[in-house]
């Protein structure tokens, strides 16, 4: 019979696993869970709930993230590979990360995508909804979105991200330390991105490696590095789950891929206190295709600045957000208003920005 070392069972550790991973090694997991079960049964008998102490399926069970998106309609080929290499990333961040995915009716039709992210991390951890509004052309409405996400989450923090945008363990390190340290307040925060050029015959063989997923994941970071551009702009909203900070009830019906909503939403929380740019301190990675693609069209933009602008004047640009992160530090203007504690020496961290060069797309 196996002998079972009880540190490394506890610490959920396996030999040969990146750090990153030890808390997700599943059977050790179990097994946990299951001598947690012999023990608290019969304690329940002396010691019984209070009435009222199961939580309801809308109760926040986590002080984490919940991340929600609106993948492209197609789910086959190189998008089957992207979407997997990405979700595995957000879930993998830790036990009670959540994904949220607004889809329509052609999206991962033989539901493979979502049927080996259950077998991995187990039902309940991904979630697809059927896109809530469309306009005449097809194009999703994300005033929808945002307010059906923030009233079917559970978790105390949403994020809007890309679908094919990969995060690494440094951001959710430097993201976590931040909300710890702001726990009673709440906040919203963005930063910026690298594009990154994804080989499809990488993308491909990570899957067929037989090792664990951060492991795997920093020996993608090598082909990436090949390739990155840093890419000014957004790529995510993270912010507190509470509607009376950020409710969307007056969000306009902006557009998919018509920009300038991120700016509208900035300026609707222009005098809050709490909104921090991470810069390309801690960027988050959107991997780009092996071919062109573009989506937005003139009228998506022109519609969606039109709304912004009867809304708002003048709009708010995320160089304008006046706390931010450099290195350890946050900043208020000059004024240093938190220090974070270094990153563990286990974190994931992608290509770096020194080895990237800068890029604009931004049109008139």
């Amino acid at each position: 019979m196996e002998n079972i070392d009880l540190l490394s069972l506890f610490l959920c550790f396996k030999p040969g696993m990146h750090p990153w991973d030890n808390h997700l090694s599943m059977r050790n997991l179990l097994i946990i869970i299951s001598i947690g079960l012999l023990v608290s049964g019969p304690l329940l008998l002396f010691f019984p709930l209070p009435k009222g102490a199961i939580l309801s399926r809308t109760s926040k069970v986590s002080d984490d993230i919940t991340f929600f998106s609106i993948p492209f309609p197609w789910s086959g080929g190189i998008f089957f590979h992207l979407y997997k290499f990405c979700f595995f990333s957000w879930l993998s961040l830790s036990h009670n990360t959540r994904v949220i995915l607004f889809i329509n009716d052609d999206f991962d039709l033989d539901r493979k995508l979502k049927t080996q992210i259950d077998e991995f991390f187990g039902p309940g951890r991904l979630d697809y909804v059927s896109v809530p509004k469309q306009d005449e052309n097809g194009y999703i409405y994300l005033n929808e979105c945002f307010r059906k996400a923030s009233r079917i989450s559970r978790t105390k923090y949403n994020c809007f991200i890309g679908a094919n945008v990969f995060i690494d363990t440094f951001w959710y390190d430097r993201v976590t330390k931040i909300i710890s340290s702001m726990r009673k307040e709440n906040l919203l925060i963005t930063g910026g991105n690298m594009n990154l050029y994804a080989p499809l015959n990488q993308i491909q063989y990570f899957w067929n490696s037989t090792g664990y997923f951060w492991n795997e994941a920093e020996k993608m970071g090598k082909y990436f590095a090949e390739k990155c551009i840093l890419k000014p702009g957004f790529e995510y909203f993270l912010w507190s789950n509470d509607p009376s900070y950020l409710s969307f009830n007056d969000m306009p019906d902006f557009v998919m891929f018509g920009s300038y909503w991120d700016q509208w939403l900035l300026t609707s929380l222009k005098n809050s206190r709490n909104m921090i740019n991470l810069q390309m301190e801690a960027p988050l990675f959107f991997i780009v295709p092996p071919f062109d693609f573009k989506f937005v069209r003139k009228e998506e933009k022109k519609h969606n600045l039109n709304l912004a602008k009867e809304t708002y004047g003048d709009l708010m640009r995320i160089d304008q957000i006046p706390i931010a992160l450099k290195s350890n530090s946050v900043y208020k203007d000059k004024t240093l208003i938190m220090l974070l504690p270094d990153p563990s020496a286990n974190t994931v961290k992608f290509p770096s920005t020194n080895e990237c060069s800068w890029y604009d797309d931004t049109e008139e």
